[in-house]
């Protein structure tokens, strides 16, 4: 998944902000900004629990 898209996917179908959805994976929320952004790689380690936060 390109991280545009998932700033797409957590703020407009699941009504989630940036915020929020940094809590869910345990992190803060600039460092996800970094990752939507695509400065930085996300890490492998948060891809199942972004799956889990989302469904």
């Amino acid at each position: 998944m390109h991280f545009e898209q998932f700033k797409e996917y957590h703020e407009e179908y699941l009504h989630v902000k940036q915020r929020a959805a940094a809590h869910e994976l345990n992190i803060k929320p600039a460092v996800l900004s970094v990752y939507e952004r695509n400065e930085r790689r996300f890490p492998n380690d948060l891809l199942p629990v972004m799956k889990r936060s989302s469904e």
